[in-house]
């Protein structure tokens, strides 16, 4: 009797857990891929899985859009040629 309740406490405080630190988690991570300019859903659910990791792993990422604007700026100047797509 007392074992089963110790186990529906620590499952209740898993719960808790999971919603106040893993779903924020995956919140973030949707939000700077966003900013990054990359796919949010994927980083959405691999935040909702992997939590802090794929937080880190997203902030690590390049940023698409500043990327493109400088390759734009340098080929604008002409400093380097221009993608063949």
């Amino acid at each position: 009797m007392i074992e089963t309740l110790f186990m529906y406490y620590y499952e209740t405080q898993l719960v808790i857990l999971i919603i106040l630190f893993w779903l924020p988690c995956a919140f973030f991570t949707l939000t700077v891929a966003a900013n990054k300019d990359c796919y949010v859903l994927p980083w959405f659910l691999g935040g909702l899985f992997f939590g802090p990791l794929a937080l880190i792993a997203i902030a690590g990422m390049p940023d698409r859009r500043t990327r493109k604007y400088i390759r734009l700026m340098t080929e604008k100047l002409e400093a380097i040629e221009p993608d063949k797509k």
